[in-house]
């Protein structure tokens, strides 16, 4: 995915959250990013866009939804996600290009273990 000039606003995917509960700080890498992107939690601490080429891979499961636009190709960049708790438009979600229904549906449902609903 390549972050342009058209993007929505940081956040337009946010239907609800909890001040101070919902959002966590995390390292971004791998990529240039748009905020409302589903990103998975690699073994080292860092989350990078899913990783749908293997079942069993880092990064393959969805954690966070990123809030703000980040350019993390030249290397770890600070950014802030949805965590937890917390609603969020699934028609404003970026996902990787060739999600399958069910991987999405188990992106989904990993998502809902952590109180983040799609709506």
């Amino acid at each position: 995915m390549t972050v342009n000039a058209m993007l929505p606003r940081p956040g337009a995917h946010v239907a609800g959250e909890v001040a101070g509960v919902s959002r966590d700080q995390i390292v971004v890498v791998g990529g240039a990013y748009a905020s409302g992107t589903v990103l998975g939690e690699k073994d080292d601490g860092t989350f990078t866009q899913l990783d749908l080429a293997v079942d069993a891979t880092e990064a393959n499961t969805a954690e966070v939804i990123l809030y703000g636009h980040i350019d993390a190709t030249a290397g770890p960049v600070p950014a802030v996600a949805h965590a937890r708790v917390c609603g969020v438009y699934d028609d404003k979600l970026t996902w990787p290009d060739g999600i399958t229904d069910v991987q999405k549906a188990d992106a989904v449902t990993n998502l809902a273990k952590k109180q983040i609903v799609l709506r």
